[in-house]
């Protein structure tokens, strides 16, 4: 059964209903579709700014990640959100280092910061 179709609560333990379930798949898969395009946002900056193909292909596979964290998250595979959360704690160990070693924040602090903000709204919907 999946979102679309409804689900009928279980008779034997209460289990908030489907909609609301349904909700928050949605906004979670939203917030890892949203950060993987800024994440490949970033790195195609970084690529036609510093002609930096490494960062362009390590930025298009976290990319492609995080959006494939939010269909297994949609399709309700139960590895979706742990999958994305992975990606985006890696995402956020990388930025923190290269702005702590550049002091630059445009575009790399910004995206630390995009990066803490997306954990923030993150741990209270996966917490549901």
């Amino acid at each position: 059964a999946s979102c679309a179709q409804g689900r009928r609560a279980s008779q034997t333990a209460p289990r908030p209903d489907s909609r609301s379930l349904c909700h928050t798949r949605g906004m979670i898969a939203a917030v890892f579709v949203g950060y993987g395009t800024l994440v490949l946002a970033e790195a195609i900056y970084q690529y036609i700014s510093s002609r930096n193909r490494n960062a362009l292909l390590s930025g298009i596979a976290s990319g492609a990640v995080l959006v494939a964290a939010a269909v297994m998250t949609m399709k309700e595979v139960a590895l979706g959100p742990s999958v994305g959360l992975g990606a985006t704690l890696a995402m956020t160990g990388v930025f923190a280092s290269r702005f702590s070693k550049t002091k630059v924040f445009i575009p790399t602090g910004l995206m630390f910061m995009a990066s803490v903000m997306t954990l923030a709204l993150l741990f209270p919907l996966l917490r549901r």
